[in-house]
């Protein structure tokens, strides 16, 4: 995946729309990972109606409501806001809805972007991450990381709810997190239930040995199905 600055993505989306820089309601197209910056530098937090929701260049408002056109904008939007912030979109209301499940430990953190989201809301967040430098993300550029892989992370820290984001496709780390999760533990967890994260394995051990608690505000980009889950360890 090719990756943007953030600086540079006006410019690119006005060559790829010949010259064309606002979309319908008159706002910038990168206005939104500008507003997420503002955010995590202490401003005021995203909120929805700031998302170019439905727009054929990048996000719908939930996993269940109908994908936008795929397009190379779309692409080159979320290309830059992975590799600035991390895969899932939150907003106000994920965070707010996230809250009363702490205090959390989040395991393959990445950025940290998360942690620093529900530590500026009050909450406590521990990031944690194996530092293997996948995706290209600039470790812990939103959060001082704890250099813990994800089963580690959770034996050091087993009262905490684990917050899991995006677990890596293909790879068993997911079923280790769980594995080593106690009774009655709460989970997190923001991925695509038989898409393009974690393992089949991972998918049936939470259907087999969890039971939902809740389901958070997410939006998603065009084309994908992550959802937020809060799911309680069985005994």
């Amino acid at each position: 995946m090719s990756y943007l600055d953030p600086e540079d993505l006006i410019g690119q989306l006005q060559a790829v729309r010949g010259g064309v820089d606002k979309i319908e309601n008159g706002s910038d197209p990168a206005a939104f990972l500008a507003a997420m910056r503002r955010w995590l530098n202490g401003g005021a937090a995203l909120r929805r109606d700031e998302l170019p929701l439905e727009r054929r260049w990048c996000l719908r408002g939930g996993p269940d409501s109908p994908s936008p056109e795929l397009t190379m904008e779309s692409f080159m939007v979320r290309a830059t806001w992975i590799h600035s912030f991390g895969f899932p979109v939150v907003i106000d209301e994920t965070i707010d809805g996230l809250l009363p499940f702490g205090p959390f430990v989040e395991v393959g953190a990445g950025t940290g972007f998360l942690s620093r989201l529900l530590a500026l809301a009050g909450g406590d967040s521990i990031a944690t991450d194996a530092g293997t430098g996948e995706y290209g993300f600039s470790h812990g550029a939103w959060r001082e990381i704890q250099v813990l892989d994800g089963a580690a992370a959770v034996r050091a820290y087993p009262d905490r709810t684990v917050l899991m984001s995006w677990p890596s496709l293909g790879d068993s780390w997911c079923e280790e997190v769980v594995a080593a999760m106690r009774p009655g533990g709460l989970l997190a967890h923001i991925g695509e239930r038989g898409g393009c994260t974690g393992t089949e394995a991972f998918d049936e051990m939470l259907s087999d040995r969890f039971e939902p608690v809740a389901r958070v505000a997410l939006p998603v980009f065009g084309g994908l199905h992550d959802r937020l889950d809060v799911l309680r360890r069985l005994g």
